[in-house]
């Protein structure tokens, strides 16, 4: 039997290199927001960054891009750019 032989992490670990992929990829980033008035809490947004043959895009879950589906990067987006050096 395979398992026996090569063991289940071995196997595991060729599983996942063969459907690992160099090109494409996903990162998820915490950014912190505005302070809120009523409570004055910090809200947390999650910015979402994918690598897809060599294009960058970035997508975050604040409301101002649901409210402004026009807007390319809200301020997170930008700030996330800023500290990763990317313009």
């Amino acid at each position: 039997m395979q398992y026996i032989q090569y063991g289940l992490l071995e196997i595991l670990i060729n599983n996942m290199i063969d459907n690992w992929d160099v090109n494409n990829w996903t990162h998820k980033y915490g950014e912190m927001g505005s302070r809120n008035k009523k409570t004055g809490k910090l809200n947390n947004y999650i910015v979402t960054q994918t690598h897809k043959n060599g294009v960058n895009t970035f997508e975050c879950s604040c409301p101002a891009t649901m409210y402004r589906p026009w807007l390319q990067a809200c301020k997170h987006i930008k700030r996330l750019k800023e500290k990763l050096m990317l313009q």
